[in-house]
C-alpha cells in the first residue's frame, strides 16, 4: 500500500523537475 501511495508523489516530482529544467534552459537561452 505504501508504494501505491507514493506513486502520485513520484509523478509530481518528475513533472516539477521537468518544468524546472525547462525553465532553467529557457532562462539560459534568454541570457
Amino acid at each position: 500500500g505504501y508504494s501505491i501511495a507514493s506513486l502520485p508523489l513520484v509523478f509530481v516530482f518528475l513533472f516539477t523537475m521537468r518544468l524546472f529544467v525547462r525553465g532553467i534552459s529557457a532562462g539560459a537561452v534568454k541570457g
